[in-house]
């Protein structure tokens, strides 16, 4: 991550976005997130950003992959994940791309939500990574902070009826 980045800014306000706010109603299982990064620090701060975060209600549970390989043993093992977000670069240039194209095209997980974000600006055109890979979106780590994360990853695991939920924080 970027320092011009900083990890620490506030949640902008969303209708559907729920930062926390005490709920009369029983807990709600989690949204289950796959963070795949071959770089411990970017692990270590999204899993601080994300832990105790909330998308419309429920909290994030985290598994953390170091490469797409690892990544692809977990899906193996337990495809039940709401969301991946991965890293492009890892073990190649295109790991990440990889994992995705296997993910939609070998395991047909096409209800599976996937953030692509990479440190490499240049290296990727966004347009062509949304379309051609149908990932939900796409991120230069150097653009991304807190807030975008959050909002990013709440927007892809936003439930249709949420819309008109308003935010609390």
């Amino acid at each position: 991550m970027a320092s011009a980045s900083p990890m620490s800014a506030d949640v902008d306000e969303l209708p559907w976005l729920d930062d926390d706010a005490p709920s009369a109603e029983p807990p709600q299982a989690p949204w289950r997130l796959l963070v795949v990064d071959d770089e411990p620090s970017v692990l270590e701060v999204t899993q601080m950003v994300l832990g105790q975060h909330r998308c419309a209600g429920r909290p994030l549970a985290l598994t953390l992959a170091q490469s797409a390989a690892e990544a692809r043993d977990i899906l193996a093992q337990d495809p039940d994940y709401a969301l991946a977000l991965v890293d492009v670069v890892m073990e190649t240039e295109n790991a990440g791309l990889d994992l995705v194209d296997h993910i939609r095209h070998d395991l047909h997980l096409d209800a599976l939500r996937i953030i692509v974000r990479t440190g490499q600006p240049g290296l990727m055109n966004k347009q062509t990574v949304l379309s051609r890979w149908g990932v939900d979106d796409f991120w230069l780590k150097t653009e991304q902070n807190a807030t975008t994360l959050r909002q990013s990853i709440c927007a892809a695991l936003k439930p249709p009826e949420a819309s008109a939920t308003p935010c609390t924080a």
